[in-house]
């Protein structure tokens, strides 16, 4: 046992890892490879990545260690092994799509967006809460470090993202964010991980939401040759006003000027029609921090 080592990661992945399909209760004489196997895998490493987004042998031992509860050596005394009496001792399946590396350029993709030069000049306040290209890029930093996860959820529609507080998980209905919608809904999202990021207490999932609907568009906006021709919409009347009203918000910020407070009353009370919002907006939204 002396001879293992072990190194705490720098950043400690989240475990479970999001995205899996299954669990595996593992059992004496499971390892890595016949795993592999068992679950459809050629490379034992596509396990280990997924489960702990490391391929460092020493970080690997740690997790088996810490997050598996392995405490029996395997043959080489370098090594944990798997037994049935390690607790919790549960290893997780990715789907079948799922590609080694495939959470690197999700995270490098989230990022990527949250770095448009237009986002820099971003700097809007509602409700004593204040979203600024700053808090942006710092959001994009947890999700590089990994303190933010990104996955694609199959159960999402391809226009639709989703950041969960509780886990800090950015959901999203789509692996690709070449367009400058799917960046913008990736923005918005990324107002909400910028609130937890600060641990905002107090604030309405209605100003919650107003925050992010008018950084969207402002981002949408100002990637826009001629940005008074035409605003997102939608089909939905009741979502179309959100959008509507955010457009406008957005614009005023674009002449470097905040929006007034009757236009967030109208904006909020918008959101609390909202289909997806209604019976939930006036709810404290739950941002406990990162």
């Amino acid at each position: 046992m002396t001879k293992i080592l072990t190194s705490v990661p720098r950043k400690r992945t989240k475990f479970p890892p999001p995205g899996a399909v299954r669990q595996h209760r593992v059992v004496t004489g499971d390892n890595w490879w016949n795993l592999a196997a068992r679950y459809g895998r050629s490379d034992p490493w596509d396990l280990i990545e997924f489960n702990f987004r490391s391929r460092d042998p020493r970080e690997i031992n740690w997790y088996m260690e810490s997050y598996l509860g392995c405490h029996f050596a395997a043959s080489d005394g370098l090594n944990f092994r798997f037994d049935s009496s390690d607790d919790p001792g549960l290893v997780y399946v990715p789907a079948a799509s799922w590609k080694p590396s495939e959470d690197l350029r999700l995270r490098r993709m989230v990022a990527f967006a949250l770095a448009d030069p237009v986002l820099a000049r971003v700097n809007v306040h509602h409700g004593g809460r204040a979203i600024t290209g700053t808090t942006l890029a710092a959001v994009a930093n947890r999700v590089l470090d990994g303190q933010i996860d990104v996955f694609v959820d199959s159960t999402m529609n391809s226009w639709e993202a989703e950041y969960d507080s509780g886990t800090d998980i950015l959901h999203l209905g789509f692996g690709s964010a070449s367009s400058r919608t799917r960046k913008a809904l990736i923005v918005h999202e990324a107002v909400h991980a910028a609130l937890d990021l600060k641990a905002v207490s107090g604030m309405t999932i209605a100003e919650s939401e107003s925050l992010a609907y008018v950084v969207q568009c402002y981002y949408v906006r100002e990637d826009m040759l001629d940005p008074d021709a035409q605003r997102l919409t939608d089909s939905n009347p009741l979502k179309d006003r959100v959008y509507e009203l955010a457009w406008d918000m957005a614009a005023t910020l674009s002449r470097r000027n905040q929006p007034t407070s009757i236009e967030w009353l109208a904006l909020d009370h918008a959101v609390r029609r909202h289909p997806k919002y209604r019976g939930i907006a006036g709810k404290i939204a739950d941002f406990d921090g990162i």
